[in-house]
């Protein structure tokens, strides 16, 4: 695959915590134009084409494909992360037989991250109870201020411009296992780091003991 043309994005950080999963975004929205993946290591200059023009490599078994491709997106979604993961991955689309490119440097993370969600369990989940409040809550340790959001499964649910942003919704059954993203951008740089929300039933919660129920709601009433 040749690679060339407009670099839209250079400087995109995605901080993972091993073993959980994240997406990755491509800012390109294209239905009649192509959308490809590649990923290469940061000291070599070997390519690994992970989607070419929309359909994706069946050896690589833990990434896979989302998005409205309605209106042309095509993100990737990545699961049980190692550090082998840990790579640049470009997403390259012709439009108008014009190339666009923009990459996204994946790392592993540690406590020295740009970015921080609150109240993440060992696996990387928020515990959540389906029907009740919840509100998520991300900081960005960085000033000057940042443009901060929240994005679920790629589609932004809340903004603010500080260094911290909170989105407060009721989750359903709909939102089990869904990915949930905190976006930074300031001066010009771009950092993101992803939750998986995993969601206690109402039906369920009598099977729970009062100490586990009020640990979950504790964790709620902190974020």
């Amino acid at each position: 695959m040749q690679i060339g043309g407009i670099i839209n994005e250079t400087d995109v950080i995605v901080y993972v915590k091993e073993n959980s999963t994240t997406i990755l975004e491509c800012p390109f929205k294209s239905i009649s134009g192509s959308i490809s993946w590649i990923r290469y290591a940061r000291k070599d200059d070997r390519n690994e084409v992970i989607v070419d023009n929309r359909n994706i490599n069946p050896n690589i078994k833990h990434i896979k494909g989302v998005g409205d491709q309605t209106i042309g997106e095509y993100h990737l979604i990545l699961s049980q992360i190692t550090k082998a993961d840990e790579k640049i991955y470009k997403c390259v689309s012709v439009i108008d037989n014009t190339p666009h490119e923009a990459e996204i440097s994946v790392r592993l993370s540690t406590p020295k991250d740009e970015i921080q969600i609150m109240n993440v369990t060992e696996s990387n989940t928020i515990v959540a109870v389906s029907g009740l409040c919840l509100t998520l809550k991300c900081i960005s340790v960085h000033q000057p201020s940042s443009n901060i959001s929240w994005s679920s499964n790629g589609i932004i649910k809340s903004q603010d411009q500080g260094n911290l942003t909170a989105y407060e919704f009721t989750p359903n059954e709909e939102d089990q296992n869904s990915i949930n993203t905190c976006t930074a951008v300031y001066t010009g740089k771009t950092i993101r780091k992803s939750v998986r929300l995993s969601l206690v039933h109402k039906s369920s919660e009598l099977r729970y003991s009062s100490t586990t129920l009020e640990t979950i709601k504790e964790e709620q009433g902190k974020i």
